[in-house]
C-alpha cells in the first residue's frame, strides 16, 4: 500500500541532498527492476499494490539482493522505506548487502521490540558490536526509540562515509562501524532480509552516490517501460529495433527463429509490425526473401518515405546477398523489394568483428562503429559523408568528446540530423553500457556537445543499447531482458520533452496523376529554399503514391516531385517558426508531358486550382509557379525564385514545341492602375529570365491582370497572399 506523505518527504529528501545523485529508485508500481517473484513452501516473493512483499513461512532468515551499478571506491547511501505487515514478535526485517567474497551482511530491526541488529552470515552467524565482529548472541540487539512500532513504516538507511559504515533508522543513527575492519568490499548487491515468520512490505528503495555521470538535466528518475507484447516479441531474441520516422512501422531482427529464412540456424532475419488507425501494433510479419536471406539480414535504417530501407548487406541485381561487408538501399515495388543501390564506403575496415551502422534521414550521412588505428581504445563512432558526386567518403573519427577508451556502440542519428544517441561503456553510467545523447555543433561532424546520460529512467545496471526514436520523439524503442517473454524483447518508453530531439516536421501525402488521379512513383527532392542546397530525396510508394519526408524545423524548404514524362511540381514550406513536432499533408499532382494540341482557355477562378496550388491540370488550364518571390511593390525576381524557374526552363527545353503564356496577378491593395502595371512587369520579368536561359521569345507571351482575377478572399491575409501569384498557361504542347 502506498503512503503518499512519506513518499513525498522521502523523495524531497533525495532531491534536496545536493551531495548525492539518485542512482537507483523503485516505487514498485510495476516490476521494471525485475525483482524476483516466486513462491515455495518456505517463502513468497510478490509485487502488488505498489509494494514488494517478502513473506517467510518458517523461522529461518531469507534475503534477496539486486545488482545496482556503483563505484565501490566512493561513499553511498542505500535507503529503504518498509514495514512489518504481519508476523511473530521475534521477527526482524531490514537491509541485506552481499560482500565481494559472498558474505551476506544484514542491518535489521524488530519493530515490536524497537531493537536493531547488525551482523553477517557465511556458514556461521556473527554480530558486529562496538566496532568488533564476534559470534552471534541474542544479547547483541540494541534498543532504539527511533524505530516506529508494529506495522508503521520505517525508513532504513545504510550509508558509507569514508571508512565507516553507518546504519540509520528514521534518520537516527543506530550503528557505526569500521568498513575495512568489519566488512568485505561492497560491489553493488543490495536488497532486503526477513528473519523468522513474518511478512515485510517494501514501499520504496533508493541508492545515491556521487559519481561523475553527466545526466541530462530534468530527466525523471523513472520512466515506465512497456513490452511491445506477444504480437511483436517471442521467446527468441528480438534485437536492433528500427522505428520509421513517422512512428507507425517498426523493423527489428529475430535471432534463430524457426520461421527465419534459414530456420533456427539463421542468426538474423528482418521482421516488422505496423500500427493501425487506433494506435495498436499489428502482428509481426517477416520481410520476404529477398531481402531476407539464409545469412544475417536486418534493417539498419528505415527512411522517412516509408518505401526505402537500408540493409546490413549488399545485393546482386537479383537480390541475392553479396558475401562482403557493406550496406545497400532497397526500395519497395508493387510486387516486393528491389535493389536501388549498393553503398560502397572506402576503407571500411575494422579490428572488431562487430560492425554497427545507421543512416541519417536525408540519406547523406552514415554513422559507423569501427576499431581502427586512430581509435581512442576499443570501438569508436565514425562518420562517412556522401559527396556532391554521389560517392561516399572514407569514415573519419568524430572525436574524443563522444568516443572513449572503451566501446561506443549502436549509434542512432535522430531525424533532426543533430541529436546522436549511442551506447557507451566508457562514459560514467549506471551499468556496463549506458545510453547517451550528444548534439552536433557544426557541419564538420567533429564538434559535439558533451554527452549526457539519459538517466535511470532509460538505463539499467546491465547493458543498454539499440536506442531508437521516431521523428516526434514521443517514444523510445530499445532492447531489454527485463520481464521478457524469453530472451531479449523490444520495449518502449514514453519520453519527456527534455529527452526529445529538436523539432521535426513530417510532410506527407500522395503523388498522383493530375488527369487520372492514379498513383505515381516519383522522386521528391527537398532543398534549403535560401541556399538551394539539396538536403535529401524520398520516393513515393508505387502502389498508392504515398510519400513522407522529415524536415528539421528552423528553415524554409522547397520540395519537388519529378518523374520522367511528367511536369515536375514544386512546393514551398516555411518551418522557421516551428517549435514542436508537426505533421503536414501536401498532395502533389504531376501532369503528363505527352504532346497534345490544345487551345487557350480564359483564366477564371473556377479553372485555377485553389485547394492545392501545386496541382497542375489539363494543358488549357492554369499552372501555378509556387515559388516565385518578389519584394513588396517590386518586380525584380529574388534569388529564391531561381529553383522554380529553372524547373520551367528544363520543362521547355525537354518539350521544344511547347508554348506558354505567363500571367501576373496581384491582390486588391493599392489602386487599379498601379496593380495592373505591377502584374505586367512581374510577368515580363519571368519571360526575360526564360529568354536569358535560351528559351525562344516566340514560344513565350505574357499578360498582367492586376487584381481582376482573384482566386481567394482579399479580406484576409492568407487570401491576399494566394492572389499575389504568377502562373502560366500551356498554349501548345
Amino acid at each position: 500500500m502506498k503512503h503518499c506523505i512519506l513518499f513525498i518527504l522521502l523523495f524531497v529528501a533525495y532531491c534536496a541532498d545536493a551531495q548525492s545523485t539518485l542512482w537507483f529508485y523503485d516505487d514498485f508500481d510495476d516490476n521494471h527492476s525485475n525483482w524476483p517473484v516466486s513462491e515455495s513452501a518456505e517463502n513468497r516473493y510478490a509485487l502488488s499494490n505498489g509494494a514488494y512483499t517478502i513473506e517467510v513461512k518458517n523461522s529461518n532468515p531469507y534475503w534477496t539482493c539486486k545488482q545496482i551499478s556503483m563505484n565501490p571506491e566512493k561513499d553511498f547511501a542505500y535507503e529503504v522505506l518498509a514495514r512489518k505487515a504481519e508476523g511473530d514478535e521475534i521477527a526482524d526485517f531490514g537491509i541485506a548487502v552481499l560482500g565481494k567474497n559472498g558474505t551476506v551482511y544484514q542491518f535489521r530491526i524488530n519493530s515490536e521490540k524497537q531493537q536493531s541488529w547488525v551482523g553477517s552470515f557465511k556458514k556461521t552467524w556473527k554480530s558486529i558490536v562496538n566496532n568488533t565482529t564476534k559470534e552471534f548472541s541474542s544479547t547483541d540487539y540494541r534498543a532504539s526509540a527511533s524505530i516506529k512500532k508494529d506495522t508503521a513504516l520505517n525508513k532504513l538507511t545504510l550509508r558509507r562515509q569514508g571508512d565507516e559504515i553507518i546504519f540509520l533508522v528514521n534518520d537516527t543513527e543506530v550503528f557505526r562501524g569500521g568498513y575495512s575492519k568489519n566488512f568485505e568490499r561492497f560491489n553493488g548487491n543490495f536488497g532486503f532480509v526477513v528473519a523468522n515468520k513474518m511478512k515485510m512490505e517494501v514501499d520504496q528503495v533508493a541508492f545515491k552516490q556521487d559519481n561523475a555521470t553527466n545526466i541530462l538535466p530534468d530527466m525523471p528518475p523513472y520512466l515506465k517501460k512497456e513490452s511491445m507484447g506477444a504480437g511483436i516479441n517471442t521467446i527468441y531474441d528480438e534485437v536492433i529495433p528500427r522505428i520509421a520516422p513517422d512512428g507507425k512501422t517498426i523493423y527489428y531482427s529475430i535471432k534463430n527463429h524457426p520461421e527465419n529464412t534459414g530456420g533456427t540456424s539463421d542468426s538474423d532475419d528482418a521482421w516488422y509490425s505496423q500500427m493501425d488507425e487506433n494506435g495498436n501494433w499489428g502482428a509481426r510479419k517477416k520481410l520476404p526473401a529477398p531481402p531476407n536471406d539464409i545469412g544475417s539480414t536486418y534493417v539498419v535504417s528505415a527512411l522517412p518515405d516509408n518505401n526505402t530501407l537500408v540493409m546490413n548487406c549488399k545485393y546482386y541485381d537479383d537480390m541475392t546477398v553479396i558475401p562482403e561487408w557493406g550496406l545497400s538501399i532497397i526500395q519497395k515495388t508493387d510486387t516486393g523489394w528491389m535493389l536501388r543501390e549498393n553503398i560502397d564506403i572506402p576503407d571500411l575496415s575494422s579490428k572488431s568483428k562487430i560492425l554497427e551502422m545507421a543512416m541519417s534521414a536525408d540519406q547523406k550521412v552514415i554513422m559507423i562503429t569501427l576499431k581502427k588505428k586512430d581509435s581512442y581504445g576499443e570501438r569508436d563512432i565514425y562518420v562517412s559523408l556522401k559527396g556532391a558526386n554521389g560517392k561516399w567518403g572514407s569514415p573519419f573519427n568524430i572525436g574524443n568528446v563522444v568516443n572513449t577508451k572503451k566501446d561506443e556502440s549502436s549509434p542512432f542519428l535522430a531525424a533532426d540530423g543533430v541529436s546522436l544517441y549511442f551506447a557507451s561503456e566508457g562514459h560514467p553510467g549506471f551499468g556496463s553500457a549506458d545510453i547517451f545523447v550528444s548534439r552536433r555543433l557544426d557541419d564538420t561532424w567533429k564538434n559535439w556537445s558533451t554527452p549526457q546520460n539519459l538517466g535511470l529512467g532509460v538505463n539499467t545496471p546491465g547493458w543498454d543499447g539499440y536506442y531508437n526514436i521516431p521523428a516526434s520523439g514521443a517514444y523510445a524503442y530499445l532492447t531489454s531482458d527485463q520481464n521478457s517473454l524469453g530472451l531479449l524483447d523490444i520495449i518502449k518508453l514514453n519520453l519527456p520533452e527534455v529527452a526529445k530531439p529538436k523539432p521535426v516536421v513530417i510532410v506527407y501525402g500522395y503523388v498522383l496523376d493530375s488527369q487520372t488521379h492514379k498513383p505515381i512513383q516519383a522522386d521528391i527532392v527537398y532543398r534549403n529554399q535560401k541556399t538551394n542546397k539539396e538536403l535529401g530525396i524520398a520516393t513515393s510508394n508505387p502502389v498508392d503514391g504515398s510519400y513522407k519526408i522529415a524536415l528539421p524545423a528552423g528553415i524554409a524548404y522547397t520540395f519537388m516531385a519529378k518523374k520522367r514524362d511528367f511536369n515536375a511540381v514544386t512546393e514551398t514550406i516555411d518551418l522557421k517558426e516551428v517549435d514542436k513536432y508537426e505533421e503536414i499533408k501536401r498532395d502533389l499532382y504531376l501532369t503528363s508531358t505527352k504532346k497534345t494540341e490544345t487551345k487557350e482557355q480564359p483564366v477564371s477562378q473556377s479553372n485555377t486550382k485553389q485547394t492545392n496550388p501545386s496541382q497542375p491540370t489539363e494543358a488549357e488550364e492554369t499552372v501555378s509557379l509556387n515559388d516565385l518571390f518578389f519584394d513588396t511593390n517590386k518586380f525584380a525576381l529574388r534569388k529564391e525564385s531561381i529553383t522554380e524557374l529553372d524547373q520551367l526552363v528544363k520543362l521547355l527545353k525537354a518539350n521544344p514545341t511547347m508554348a506558354i503564356k505567363i500571367q501576373g496577378h496581384t491582390d486588391n491593395v493599392g489602386n487599379d492602375t498601379y496593380n495592373m502595371a505591377l502584374s505586367k512587369n512581374r510577368a515580363k520579368a519571368v519571360v526575360n529570365y526564360l529568354t536569358s536561359k535560351g528559351i525562344s521569345a516566340n514560344r513565350l507571351s505574357s499578360q498582367g491582370y492586376g487584381e481582376n482575377k482573384p482566386v481567394a478572399d482579399n479580406t484576409t491575409k492568407e487570401g491576399r497572399q494566394q492572389n499575389r501569384r504568377v502562373e502560366f498557361v500551356i498554349i501548345k504542347k
